[in-house]
């Protein structure tokens, strides 16, 4: 099927499938790699669930051609996603330098972000080399809050106290002015310390902290707070699992089901473009929209279903 764009076979490992439609390549392209003015958004990566035989890891962003009717918030959407049973920086590199060879003509690298994971970051490193790469900010605070209490045995209001000072509303992060600023405090931060073992840990987490920063400074990006977390991913990772009844299916069947849910997330995206369903156009795109009544009297003359109407009008809406 069309869907299943490549199968890598590899020795003494598992082989790994890739997934993806046009369509969402189109979109990343579109809301990942822009123009340098243009809106953007992040391309998240999360090894996620295990429904068969292998895992499935899915990439995730943000349409922001539309908007739900109900929170006016962008709708999360699949990505490409990866059929696996290895987990190493071999399998997912080969996953990621297949996406940056789709991506080649873009504008600009998309925004990379995930987990602290080890294999998968060092894989995104080699495949997009010059892309900004976001780690989880929930991931890292709970790793230096763990590493505080676990390793070097501070009291739980110490802990809070510096949690708070680098993670909190008014804390570093968020109140940094750029990159740069961000680094200065946070060595400081490190500086003022006495205890030396939470010096140590402030200096190995700053230039994870300090890339994030630098990768959140491109212009246009849509982002709804300073601390990028991989939430999306993880929303999205229980919609699938939900979607699928919690089960273990066999792989066949598990392509099938993917294909078929994202299919009906660009189903959603073809209905706003005529003014129904549970999305809208946002401003930027509502000269790509059909009056209702052009679509009814489109479908009272040729009996055309509303899925064809969408595709016939589709072809404005761009790359």
């Amino acid at each position: 099927m069309p869907f299943v764009k490549l199968i890598v076979r590899q020795y003494k490992k598992v082989p790994s499938a890739i997934l993806y439609t046009e369509e969402q390549i189109s979109d990343i392209k579109r809301f990942c790699c822009p123009p340098v003015t243009a809106e953007s958004t992040v391309l998240g990566f999360d090894k996620t669930f295990n429904l068969s035989n292998v895992h499935v890891t899915v990439s995730v962003y943000k349409c922001l051609a539309v908007k739900r009717r109900s929170t006016n918030d962008h709708p999360i959407f699949c990505g490409p996603l990866l059929l696996h049973g290895n987990s190493d920086k071999d399998t997912f590199f080969l996953f990621l330098h297949h996406l940056f060879g789709q991506l080649m003509d873009c504008p600009q690298v998309p925004i990379l972000g995930s987990d602290d994971e080890k294999a998968l970051k060092l894989a995104m490193a080699l495949a997009f080399p010059q892309a900004a790469r976001l780690t989880c900010t929930r991931h890292l605070k709970q790793n230096f809050s763990h590493t505080l209490a676990d390793k070097v045995g501070l009291p739980k209001q110490e802990r809070e106290r510096f949690i708070t000072q680098i993670f909190g509303d008014n804390g570093i992060i968020a109140h940094g002015t750029d990159h740069m600023d961000i680094a200065y405090r946070l060595q400081h931060m490190a500086e003022s310390t006495e205890n030396r073992s939470v010096q140590k840990l402030i200096e190995l987490m700053s230039p994870l902290l300090v890339e994030n920063a630098k990768g959140l400074e491109r212009p246009g990006l849509h982002l709804a707070s300073p601390l990028w977390t991989n939430n999306n991913c993880e929303s999205l990772n229980h919609c699938l699992q939900q979607a699928l009844s919690c089960r273990s299916l066999k792989l066949v069947e598990l392509v099938q089901k993917l294909h078929r849910i994202i299919k009906t997330q660009h189903r959603e995206v073809q209905r706003a473009i005529c003014g129904v369903g549970e999305f809208v156009l946002v401003d930027e795109y509502q000269r790509f929209g059909v009056p209702r009544g052009v679509v009814f009297l489109y479908w009272k003359t040729t009996k055309t279903t509303h899925e064809e109407i969408c595709n016939h009008y589709k072809g404005t809406f761009g790359p």
